[in-house]
């Protein structure tokens, strides 16, 4: 039972994580729209990053593959946003 309490406290924090992940990656992207790849490398690293890094000790502890993927769903939406 402890195990189940503590699996699903996890979940909600990933999913408030990738959420606020998201959340930023809008914010990037609406409000600076003629980014250079330098300042959109920074933007990420310094909104959508750390939100990620924060999650990923939590992750990487649970193995569970559904919660690694949404936080590579995040990185992958950042990557088709990056200006060529």
């Amino acid at each position: 039972m402890f195990r189940a309490l503590l699996r699903g406290a996890y979940t909600t924090t990933i999913d408030n994580t990738t959420t606020t992940a998201y959340r930023m990656l809008g914010l990037i992207t609406q409000n600076f729209k003629y980014l250079t790849t330098k300042s959109f490398t920074l933007s990420y690293k310094n909104m959508v990053r750390s939100q990620l890094d924060y999650c990923s000790s939590v992750v990487w502890s649970l193995y569970r593959k559904g919660d690694i993927e949404a936080l590579v769903k995040v990185q992958k939406k950042a990557t088709k946003i990056l200006p060529q």
